[in-house]
């Protein structure tokens, strides 16, 4: 019988008891030793009273396989109280706060309390080492999928699913990570850029690290070369241009504009598309106010979650769509190398928010109608215009077999399941010239739009799902450029008039995103509206805002006149 063998058929008699001391001479001074109690003692939890615990199956799975392992060390307790791995995790939920997450949801075994005496026995440590592993893994769920389920906020148009760390890899990781436990958690929080900026921001929000976008140049005269003015100073800060020593005002030296300041403004100037001339105008002040956050610590945060939902990897070469920016972009080995506009869904119509891959460009395609459509907007228009087909040019598909004609339907008493309504290419077709296939539950995709004017609209939320792009030939081109072909191939494409489907050699990942924060690499930040209403639900359910908070805020803003889309 090996040790361990013999720990378990001691149970329960010994685990609850006080020490047992030997009964006969030059026998051992306990029966088990306090360590191996401690196992016991989990190994009991576990088996008899998980449901004490509070955690999910995969959780009491993970502690399961990692604790049933006699092998494996404990990772916050000894027989003598906590470990120092405890104080490093205690510091890494003190900082929670400073990635978006909330520290109150994170606790850590009190090493005053388990220390070594007879009021403490193996029991209480046992379950301070559960109740901390448990908190180190829910820690790294919140770090890398989010807090909050985004199909709870929208079911239908949230069609996220963040990946969750497995929580018995996080349990090895901790075994394995030594010194280095903080390094290790931290790299369950998102990688990509955005977030790294959004982090930043964060904290200038709070003010523990005010930086160069936390300075704000207010309304003001013209600032110049050779002035002195308290603006001056505003301007060096925001600008990280310190004052020189000799000046030739005889105020203070940070509110002279001195030549070396009027460098760093024509740089500025040039760098934001503005004449280079050194002159802090009212255009200047707007480009440098750009950068100044004017969005609360919550919206930060709520951005900050969203990303916790997106996939680690993009992709190389990916597609993604940021709704409330109503722009696409194509981005290849980090490189920008296509943006453009486009019209969303309406706010009854929203375009959903998922993952996918380019499969196909149709050139002069068909408008297969969606059965929503079919339902809710064409059958009672035929119903009141039997001319409808006709005007809107609609073939009408019985049983996915064969066209007939409209006027030999009974519209009122049909079947819609038997009926596929369709728009055959040509100048009317309400896809275009060119659709972009990534096929989806939501039968939404990006096409050619057969009227232009609504681009030049700074709010683009009229379509009913699909994302319609401006400039659908050139993105056609990037598209497809890889695999040979070249503009004038494409063109010719769309001049054959015939509906014509190309399958892209591989497959191009698309991200439809929400965002309403965005940032640039030089710290500024771009604050869109809540076209879909998402920010609120999210900072209730982030418990950032009270639901009747944001109740009466919003009933303010309708109000005075505001909407969702209107930010």
């Amino acid at each position: 019988m090996t040790r361990w063998s013999f720990v378990l058929s001691l149970g329960s008699a010994l685990l609850f008891a006080p020490p047992a001391w030997a009964a006969e001479p030059d026998a051992p001074d306990e029966l088990i030793s306090r360590s191996d109690a401690i196992f016991f003692a989990l190994q009991d939890k576990l088996t008899n009273r998980s449901k004490e615990l509070g955690a999910d199956r995969s959780e009491q799975l993970a502690l399961g396989a990692y604790y049933g392992n006699r092998s494996a060390s404990l990772l916050w307790v000894t027989q003598d109280g906590v470990t120092s791995r405890v104080a490093q995790l205690r510091k890494v939920f003190s900082q929670a706060e400073d990635w978006g997450l909330n520290p109150a949801d994170y606790s850590v075994a009190d090493a005053d309390q388990l220390k070594r005496n007879s009021s403490y026995p193996a029991e209480v440590l046992a379950n301070a080492e559960l109740r901390t592993s448990l908190a180190a893994i829910l820690y790294a769920r919140h770090a890398q999928g989010g807090r909050v389920e985004p199909t709870s906020l929208d079911e239908e148009f949230l069609d996220l699913h963040p990946s969750r760390p497995d929580p018995l890899a996080v349990l090895k990781g901790i075994a394995d990570a030594g010194d280095r436990l903080g390094s290790f958690l931290d790299s369950f929080h998102p990688q990509n850029e955005q977030f790294r900026l959004l982090k930043q921001k964060l904290a200038e929000a709070r003010g523990r690290s005010p930086g160069k976008a936390a300075v704000k140049i207010p309304n003001g005269p013209q600032l110049k070369q050779g002035v002195s003015h308290p603006q001056v100073a505003l301007l060096r800060q925001r600008l990280s241009v310190p004052a020189a020593r000799n000046v030739l005002s005889d105020g203070p030296a940070e509110e002279y504009f001195d030549d070396s300041l009027a460098e760093a403004v024509r740089e500025f100037q040039v760098r934001s598309g503005l004449p280079g001339k050194g002159v802090v105008n009212t255009a200047t002040r707007d480009a440098l106010n750009k950068g100044v956050p004017n969005a609360s610590a919550a919206a930060i945060i709520i951005n900050m979650e969203r990303w916790r939902w997106e996939p680690r990897d993009l992709g190389s070469r990916y597609v993604y769509v940021n709704i409330p920016e109503f722009l696409v972009r194509v981005i290849d080995s980090g490189r920008l190398i296509h943006e453009e506009r486009i019209v969303t869904g309406a706010p009854e119509h929203r375009t959903p928010v998922f993952s996918d891959e380019m499969e196909y460009v149709v050139f002069n395609p068909y408008w297969n109608v969606p059965e929503s459509i079919l339902l809710k907007e064409i059958l009672p228009a035929a119903r009141r215009n039997p001319d409808f087909f006709a005007r809107n040019h609609l073939e009408v598909v019985w049983q996915g077999r064969r066209t007939v004609d409209p006027s030999l339907v009974d519209w009122e008493e049909v079947n819609p399941t038997k009926v596929t309504l369709r728009q055959p290419p040509g100048p009317s077709n309400a896809l275009g010239q060119i659709k972009f296939l990534f096929p989806n539950k939501h039968s939404v995709c990006m096409h050619d739009p057969p009227t232009k004017n609504l681009f030049n609209q700074t709010v683009r939320a009229y379509s009913h799902g699909c994302m319609r792009v401006r400039n659908p030939v050139r993105f056609a081109e990037i598209l497809l450029s890889e695999q040979g072909w070249s503009p004038t191939k494409v063109r010719q494409a769309i001049e054959t008039t015939e509906d014509y489907q190309v399958t892209l050699d591989r497959k191009v990942p698309v991200h439809i995103m929400y965002f309403t924060l965005w940032m640039d690499k030089q710290g500024g930040m771009r604050d869109f509206g809540d076209v879909y209403d998402y920010d609120d639900r999210l900072k209730v359910a982030l418990k950032l805002e009270s639901a009747p908070k944001v109740r009466a805020r919003r009933q303010q803003n309708f109000d005075a006149g505001e909407n969702g889309m209107g930010n």
